[in-house]
């Protein structure tokens, strides 16, 4: 039997591309897990829109406040111009440091947001109060800005913006459930779908995988 033989440029790039992506597999296994659980989810609620267990379970917890100002103020957590000040602040704060990680502060927020608005919502149809629900855009919109700030924190201080960042994620979902915005289920896919796309952005935006797919490229050019 006849080996056939292969280009050793190619083996080497593409050894090079494997060994970049072999520390981050984890990652992006993480990633592609909560991604999961949000389309499961969605696929669950696409067959059945109304209230799940989990969103009556919510809305026993958190009371009807649809009338109480302070939750409607803490929503505008979710508002778009709110995430365009916090991605803008990231990236000044990180681009001398980390152009990369500059780069992921953009690229999260409008991947995330796209992604909620125009792929998962109209795809599950889930409607409360006429809008598309299913995940929360507000909440989707808060998290991703919060996740820049936590990502651009030198690492010894994360543990600080990560406590503010988890506080404010929560201010805003109780603000969503609280004012009847959102069903319970909504917000919590939100929470899972912007740290699978934070993990994934942040772990494939690397120096590293844009040099291993050159060189694959140049040694494919000369096979």
């Amino acid at each position: 039997m006849t080996e056939t033989p292969t280009h050793p440029g190619t083996r080497g790039s593409s050894s090079s591309v494997a060994g970049f992506l072999r520390p981050v597999r984890r990652r992006l296994v993480v990633a592609g897990a909560l991604l999961g659980v949000v389309i499961l989810g969605g696929i669950s609620i696409a067959f059945g829109p109304t209230e799940n267990i989990l969103d009556r379970f919510g809305y026993a917890v958190i009371p009807d406040q649809w009338d109480q100002p302070f939750w409607q103020h803490a929503s505008v957590l979710g508002d778009p111009i709110v995430a365009v000040v916090g991605a803008l602040v990231a990236v000044v704060w990180v681009w001398r440091r980390d152009r990369h990680q500059a780069v992921t502060c953009v690229i999260v927020p409008l991947l995330s947001v796209a992604l909620c608005e125009l792929v998962i919502k109209p795809l599950v149809g889930r409607q409360l109060g006429g809008i598309y629900s299913y995940p929360s855009g507000h909440v989707t919109t808060a998290a991703a800005t919060l996740a820049d700030l936590v990502l651009v924190t030198p690492r010894k201080w994360r543990w600080l913006t990560g406590t503010v960042a988890a506080c404010g994620a929560g201010l805003i979902v109780l603000a969503v459930i609280a004012s009847r915005q959102h069903y319970p289920s909504d917000a919590v896919a939100a929470l899972l779908l912007v740290p699978a796309v934070m993990i994934a952005v942040d772990s494939l935006n690397r120096p590293g995988l844009a040099a291993a797919v050159q060189s694959m490229r140049r040694s494919t050019s000369r096979s």
